[in-house]
């Protein structure tokens, strides 16, 4: 039975890996590791995985810093059904999969590729900011799983521009969402998908986090030309912990298309207003 290893990345994002039997897998800080975890606590060759037979894999720590289960040293265990262990100071998720599950992943990939070419099409025909704003949010929700998810514009004097698009968690006087997760996003102008929040020591002592118990956030920023705009956000207070890098693929993809989008209804506004004068 093939295992599948959640590994965290430094932006924060979960690096998935498989794992098929037939050979020995090292996990490690080193680059000659067949599974990497770039962490400077985890040793260059910090554990050994092999599958014991059909349903089992066998997990070895090799390292000085230690691995654990809930806290507990763990030397050597038998992997037969999803379990997290710290490969140091890493909590890293190992969950064997059967072949008909790897092939219902794949089948996801393929049915996520149609879903972006589906929404791609709905953002093109959008003829409103609230049309986007709605089409954003289904799509963050039926594809990505989020539990709440949003297409949160901005502007200038009120920063949460709560007049289009929002839901009730959304409010400004009881935003139950990240604003530091938001904040981080837009000051890098980049894509940040954070898991297992409520163990990352720079997050689990804020207010929304605690309040309304995040276990996993991901927000994208969306652009016109250069300027950010605005952001799409999605995140967890039950189910799934974490986003993986296919999943910040999927989101960047969308988030691209809506910047295009409103972009070109920038354009248009523009030459409307030209034409009128």
């Amino acid at each position: 039975m093939p295992l599948q290893l959640a590994v965290p990345q430094p932006d924060g994002v979960i690096a998935e890996h498989t794992l098929f039997a037939g050979r020995d897998y090292v996990v490690g800080r080193s680059q000659g590791s067949d599974i990497v975890i770039a962490n400077s606590k985890v040793s260059r060759q910090h554990a050994s995985l092999r599958a014991r037979d059909d349903d089992s894999w066998l997990f070895t720590d090799t390292s000085s810093t230690g691995c654990y289960d809930n806290g507990m040293p763990v030397e050597t265990t038998t992997i037969q059904s999803p379990r997290v262990l710290h490969f140091g100071p890493v909590p890293c998720r190992l969950t064997p999969v059967s072949r008909k599950g790897l092939v219902k992943q794949d089948s996801q990939q393929v049915w996520r590729k149609q879903q972006l070419g589906r929404y791609h099409r709905q953002i093109n025909r959008c003829d409103s900011t609230l049309a986007l704003v709605n089409v954003a949010r289904e799509c963050m929700q039926q594809t990505l799983h989020c539990e709440r998810a949003a297409f949160i514009l901005f502007d200038k004097q009120a920063g949460f521009q709560s007049s289009i698009g929002f839901q009730p968690w959304m409010e400004a006087d009881s935003f139950s969402g990240s604003r530091t997760i938001i904040s981080r996003c837009m000051e890098a102008g980049t894509p940040l998908a954070i898991g297992n929040i409520q163990q990352d020591t720079t997050l689990n002592t804020q207010q929304s986090i605690l309040q309304h118990g995040i276990k996993a956030a991901l927000c994208v920023p969306v652009k016109i030309e250069n300027d950010i705009v605005g952001v799409l956000y999605g995140d967890n207070t039950q189910g799934r912990v974490y986003f993986s890098d296919t999943d910040v693929r999927f989101a960047t993809s969308l988030g691209q298309f809506l910047s295009l989008r409103l972009l070109f209804q920038s354009i248009e506004h523009k030459i409307s207003l030209a034409a009128c004068s």
